[in-house]
């Protein structure tokens, strides 16, 4: 049966709670990953912080997950991400697909590549065009206000301040989250095709008032349609459509 998998984070950290649990060792790690049987293909399921969301988004331990769903033999991967809404028309439950990022993270290991064996990944198209316009097309007829634009990634765990939401802003970016960096840069190291699927959880500091515990409890987020949503894509086969990773390593 052909393999795809989901790695997902705030709010949906136990969504997949009574499916099958596996481990696989890694060089970076164990991951503890769900396994889920569909008609005519496996799902493995990554919630990032955690079951009990008790892992910070510095203290992931992406290589492990990356190189897990490598030894899995996956070719393609989404990730869901909450994010922050730098822009007032794009609501809460909206939904962003990453064409491109911005790095603001400080502590993360983000490559393969770290000792005597120096490459360098071209990052033009680090998030898979084909996979967005998939989920795109797949979302069509559902009530989910779908987009794309650019992320911006931050350390965290705190949030960001108004004068580094109005930077963002600056530069003409959409979300902020804490978690795509260096996810996405792994899975381009390993020739995976990736698609970073961002839900609005809250607009970002300054940009309508404060956040507040409510954002993240808001019932405009519709998970089960995001998550069923990227199942009809993996019914869609992205095999048989030759969705591949164009990554290029120097």
């Amino acid at each position: 049966m052909k393999k795809y998998a989901i790695i997902a984070g705030t709010g949906f950290d136990d969504y997949f709670k009574d499916s099958k649990e596996i481990s696989i060792s890694t060089q970076y790690g164990n991951v503890i990953l769900n396994e889920i049987y569909f008609d005519d293909f496996i799902v493995y399921y990554i919630p990032r912080h955690g079951k009990d969301h008790s892992i910070s988004p510095s203290n992931i331990n992406y290589r492990a997950n990356a190189m897990a769903i490598q030894k899995l033999d996956i070719k393609h991967v989404y990730g869901i991400c909450a994010v922050g809404s730098l822009k007032k028309n794009l609501a809460i439950g909206s939904i962003v697909l990453s064409t491109d990022f911005l790095d603001m993270t400080k502590n993360r290991i983000s490559s393969f590549y770290t000792d005597n064996n120096v490459k360098h990944l071209e990052v033009s198209n680090i998030y898979n065009s084909q996979l967005n316009n998939l989920f795109i097309e797949e979302s069509k007829g559902t009530s989910l206000s779908t987009s794309e634009g650019i992320y911006v990634c931050t350390e965290g765990p705190r949030f960001e301040s108004k004068t580094e939401i109005k930077l963002y802003q600056l530069l003409n970016c959409d979300v902020v989250g804490m978690t795509n960096i260096p996810e996405s840069l792994l899975f381009g190291e390993l020739n995976i095709a990736y698609s970073c699927v961002s839900y609005v959880t809250n607009y970002c500091t300054g940009v309508l008032g404060n956040i507040s515990q409510d954002d993240f409890n808001n019932s405009n987020i519709k998970k089960d349609l995001i998550i069923k949503t990227i199942l009809k894509c993996f019914y869609k086969d992205p095999y048989n459509l030759n969705i591949k990773s164009n990554q290029i390593l120097l």
